[in-house]
């Protein structure tokens, strides 16, 4: 026997020997500690109250008598392997309501990759979450997803408005990427050791934002008010059931998620604003401020109007600059409608990423319902789990 074909028979071995299940609560301690293994500077923001947020507290998660909608792989008493699912419900036009779940938290122990392990907890996640989507994901999630015969969704585009960026923070960005590219490592080596070349780099940036936004105030109507507020109102669902049917495809935004996902998030330090026109509610915006551990940021996470709604939108995304602008170095937010897009690329933001969401389903008759609207789905930093914090 040749020594590819002993590695392959030794591998396959190492693989069946790996067991494949849904996790319960009695896992949880034995997840942290693989979290805590694999997860290197992000792991103390993951798991812990985190985990019970997210996946015990999810109003969504309607199973939970079944376990977690965390699936694990594990050898030898020890996860070696997760996909988590955070649970929603898709609304389509037509008053379709669809439940569906975002994957998240997709990891490998690095002694166990190479072995197929992935896909196998993705079919296990597969065969009780039949509708999986993905937003933001590893070049490794996306083989797993187009191996299942993943629909692709339309573009959702990050932004980011430079509008005070300082030198400090170019470099520093610059420091964390070629600490693990180390094909761009000698390049930006060069460009950090010219000291120009960071300086030039800000100050341009803030010029070409200064020049391009100019923002223009928009005027409010007499009886429009912003407030913030600490939950959303009774009131809140009368605006979610009026313009949820203006969207083609969206992920829950009653008041059951908002208040779960804004106000009860552990760890994030979110600032809720209404936007009303006399006693009608009118959008909302979400924003938060970057913690000590991530970069200068500032945050616009949810602003969510009517698409057609253009005065609301500005109004809402003036204000996010007013409340975000003073303390942070930039603003970043994400969008895939064309018309919100237009709005942020009008008040001086620039496009830095583009992602491609996926969809897989496990029934026929699900992805027929889907494969029309592909180009048609809103998403932003709201969805998945995108926004948390990322150390750098």
């Amino acid at each position: 026997m040749d020594t590819d074909s002993i590695n392959s028979a030794q591998e396959n071995r190492s693989s069946e020997s790996i067991r494949v299940r849904r996790a319960s609560l009695d896992d949880l301690a034995a997840i942290q500690d693989f979290i805590e293994r694999t997860y290197e500077e992000t792991a103390p923001f993951k798991g812990g109250e985190r985990t019970e947020w997210q996946f015990v507290k999810n109003p969504f998660t309607t199973d939970q008598d079944s376990g977690l909608p965390v699936w694990i792989a594990e050898s030898d008493g020890r996860v070696v392997g997760q996909i988590a699912v955070q649970d929603g419900i898709v609304h389509l036009q037509d008053g379709s309501q669809i439940p569906a779940g975002w994957v998240v938290d997709v990891m490998v122990d690095p002694e166990c990759r190479g072995q197929g392990l992935g896909h196998r907890i993705h079919a296990a996640v597969l065969e009780d979450r039949p509708i999986l989507v993905t937003l933001t994901m590893a070049a490794a999630t996306r083989r797993i997803a187009e191996k299942a015969g993943c629909l692709t969704l339309g573009p959702t585009v990050q932004l980011i408005c430079p509008h005070r960026l300082s030198t400090g923070t170019v470099e520093r960005y610059l420091k964390h990427k070629a600490s693990y590219r180390s094909d761009w490592a000698t390049p930006i080596g060069v460009f950090l050791g010219s000291k120009v070349g960071p300086i030039m780099t800000s100050a341009l940036a803030r010029n070409v934002v200064s020049s391009k936004r100019i923002f223009r105030q928009k005027a409010r109507g007499e009886n429009w008010t912003i407030e913030e507020i600490q939950t959303f109102p009774e009131e809140y669902d009368e605006f979610w059931n009026r313009v949820q049917p203006e969207f083609p495809a969206l992920f829950d935004r009653s008041r059951t998620f908002v208040n779960w996902r804004f106000c009860k998030a552990p760890v994030l330090k979110y600032r809720r604003f209404l936007l009303r026109d006399g006693e009608q509610i009118r959008g909302y915006l979400v924003t938060r401020v970057a913690e000590p551990e991530e970069l200068p940021e500032g945050v616009i996470v949810d602003l969510f109007t009517s698409p057609l709604d253009e005065s609301a939108m500005a109004i809402l995304l003036q204000h996010g600059f007013e409340q975000l602008g003073p303390h942070c170095d930039y603003i970043e937010t994400a969008a895939s409608d064309p018309r919100v897009l237009k709005a942020f690329r009008s008040a001086g933001f620039f496009p830095t990423r583009t992602m491609r969401p996926t969809i897989v389903c496990a029934h026929s008759e699900d992805r027929e319902r889907f494969e029309p609207l592909l180009e048609s789905w809103h998403f932003s930093k709201a969805d998945h789990d995108w926004d948390q914090v990322h150390p750098l």
